[in-house]
This record gives structure tokens, C-alpha cells and sequence, in this order.
């Protein structure tokens, strides 16, 4: 079966008042499978050449490692990017494609996409940093090849520093002089990185500012 869902944004609503969060199920079945984070291509960088998109592989599979520790089988085993590497060493990964390089790796299931947007600044700010990124995410059957194989294809958009609302017009408001440009960097790795975890394991729906600081991998 095929889950799409053309945008996702970040903000996630509290259920009604007095009846505690809802439970947001994966969008994928993860039971008993193994999953793989293949790094993001950007903009003109291809997959394993930019390093946004490889510290954000690597920050999914922490995350999905974490997460596994403490639910369990309700979270899909992460395979290590560590493994990816040794399984690629004798391989250019730029002939592969990601479900290719996921049965390689034994994994059922595959993490892939493209950072459309990886903004740290915007033009014309001086002296303040307003970051914004935007990732297609698709999640692959490794079994599976072409079109038939995709599970699940959206878009993620995460931003910092955070607003109280968000709408396209307003997206990117804010701004902050109390980090730098590689701070900014990687917490726009950090927040993308939740999200596309997400996408993978039941947690419960919060009512979050958009953007919320949070530097963990």
C-alpha cells in the first residue's frame, strides 16, 4: 500500500482539551523491519556529497536508535551509517539508487530524498540569523524498485528561530544574534532530522513553536 501526503509541516495541534495527546502512528508499517537513512542530496550536490545532507542521515539514525531503545519493536531497527559505509567501500554510491544501496545493506525499508531548501541566512540580513530548510523525504521498499516501491513521499519544513504562527507568507519571520552560522546549521539539521524520525515511530501529538531549539542529534 502506498501512504502519500504531498506537504507536512511541523506544527502538530493538540488534541481536544481535557482528552490528552493523540498518538500518531507511523506512516509506514514498521513492524519487524530494518530501516536505512541514505544521505540527502542538495540542490546541486548529489547524495553523499553534501554534508547537510550527511549529518542529517546520521542524526535520523540516532534518533531512530534512541527511540528504538526505549519502544521497541514499534520502531524499525536503524541500520548504523557506520554499515552503510562499509558496504559502499568498494562501490560509487552515485551508480546506485537508494533502494539498491538499501538491499545492500539488508535493510527493508529506505529514507531518502533532497534538501530543496538549506538556508542558514536570509539576503540582506545583517547581523541577525533567520534559517530555514525544506526536504523532500521519500520512504522506499527495498524489495520494491521504481515507483511501485515508494510508501511515502512529502515535505518537511522546519525553521528557526521559531514564531508563534506560520503560514507561507510569514514563513522564515523571526531572527536571533545569539548563534552563528554553524550553530544555525546544525540545528536546522537537528529539527529536520526530528521530523523525518517521526515519520517512522508512534509519538504523541504536541502543540510545539515552530522551530523549538533543539541542538540533539
Amino acid at each position: 500500500m502506498r501512504f502519500a501526503f504531498p506537504v507536512v509541516f511541523a506544527t502538530i495541534a493538540l488534541s481536544a482539551a481535557g482528552c490528552g495527546p493523540d498518538l500518531v502512528e507511523p506512516v509506514v508499517p514498521v513492524d519487524g523491519r530494518k530501516v536505512l537513512v541514505v544521505p540527502f542530496s542538495e540542490r546541486s550536490q548529489a547524495s553523499f556529497d553534501s554534508i547537510n545532507g550527511l549529518d542529517l542521515a546520521e542524526a535520523v539514525t540516532v534518533r531512530l536508535t534512541r527511540e528504538r531503545e526505549a519502544q521497541g519493536d514499534d520502531v524499525p531497527e536503524p541500520i548504523p551509517q557506520a554499515k552503510l559505509q562499509e558496504v559502499l567501500a568498494r562501490v560509487d554510491p552515485s551508480t546506485l539508487k537508494p533502494d539498491d544501496i538499501g538491499r545492500r545493506a539488508g535493510a527493508n525499508l529506505v529514507v531518502a530524498g533532497q534538501l530543496k531548501k538549506f538556508e542558514t541566512k536570509r539576503p540582506g540580513d545583517v547581523g541577525i540569523l533567520r534559517g530555514t530548510a525544506e526536504a523532500e523525504v521519500r520512504i522506499l521498499d527495498a524489495a520494491r524498485t521504481g515507483a511501485d516501491g515508494t510508501l511515502y513521499s512529502g515535505t518537511l519544513v522546519v525553521q528557526y528561530p521559531p514564531t508563534e504562527g506560520f503560514d507561507v507568507d510569514s514563513w522564515g519571520a523571526g531572527a536571533t544574534t545569539e548563534i552563528n552560522e554553524e550553530q544555525m546549521r546544525r540545528a536546522l539539521v537537528s529539527l529536520l532530522s526530528k521530523e523525518i524520525a517521526q515519520l517512522l515511530y508512534p509519538h504523541e501529538a504536541e502543540k510545539k513553536t515552530r522551530g523549538a531549539w533543539d541542538v540533539g542529534p
